[in-house]
């Protein structure tokens, strides 16, 4: 919810830790969807041998209080983390 806190939001925007200090955003929530991609794809290897990680459609749901520009901010962290053949919605 950090992105709905902030008026404005782009690549440029700091998200400041519990001893304030500055760390880029959208290194931040590229490490957690990198994080969430790699966690799901090692779950579903296990499960499914054969899987083939670029047949998998991801859905991010956003809060619709969320401001355009806190969406946009998201579906670029979460272009930076797919692969050119992965799906991505944002709904």
């Amino acid at each position: 919810m950090v992105l709905h806190d902030y008026k404005t939001c782009s690549v440029d925007t700091t998200i400041d830790d519990l001893e304030d200090n500055p760390y880029p955003a959208m290194e931040i929530f590229t490490l957690a969807l990198q994080f969430l991609k790699g966690h799901l794809i090692e779950a579903l290897k296990d499960e499914l041998p054969t899987l083939i990680d670029t047949n998998i459609q991801y859905i991010i749901n956003v809060p619709a209080i969320w401001t355009d520009e806190a969406i946009d901010f998201m579906r670029e962290s979460a272009a930076t983390v797919r692969t050119s053949k992965t799906s991505l919605t944002m709904t």
